[in-house]
């Protein structure tokens, strides 16, 4: 749902779906969202239909990125928590798959993981949510009752624009 700055409902877009058409937009659990004001997109993780989507501004469908379950870097486990980069990556808690999923908005590429199941230093238990604040990345690690810290990968391209 989008609504205007005195809190006035302009309209909503999506449904509930187990996303099976790639052409509609279907969600199972929005989990987080995020805006990028520059390119005129929101970002909104699909939880439990393991993927990530890119929208305009007013709601029309620029792509979905990753689908299905499983542990390959193309996929998401249940894809919670979201923090966009300034070069147009976002950083990605996959809530099933115990990590970190690095990824280009714009082709979707895996750019890197981050973490791997477990109790240790730099291992995640059911990573919730993330945030960057300068050049440190705080993850909910929710499995593990704690919050882990790790240093935000280098940008991939210089920000700003398209492309």
């Amino acid at each position: 749902s989008v609504f205007d700055r005195d809190h006035t409902f302009l309209f909503s877009f999506g449904a509930f779906g187990d996303g099976s058409d790639p052409t509609k937009i279907e969600f199972n659990r929005p989990q987080s969202i995020g805006i990028d004001k520059e390119r005129g997109e929101v970002v909104v993780t699909d939880a439990c239909n393991h993927r990530v989507g890119v929208f305009t501004l007013d709601g029309k469908l620029v792509r979905w990125i990753g689908k299905g379950a499983g542990d390959g870097t193309e996929q998401f486990g249940y894809a919670y928590g979201l923090v966009l980069r300034p070069d147009h990556t976002a950083l990605v808690t996959e809530f099933g798959n115990h990590r970190i999923h690095h990824v280009d908005l714009e082709t979707g590429a895996t750019v890197g993981i981050y973490g791997r199941p477990g109790r240790g230093e730099g291992e995640l238990t059911n990573p919730w949510a993330i945030t960057v604040m300068g050049d440190t990345a705080y993850v909910l690690d929710s499995g593990n009752a704690r919050v882990q810290a790790f240093r935000t990968p280098a940008l991939i391209r210089k920000s700003g624009g398209k492309g």
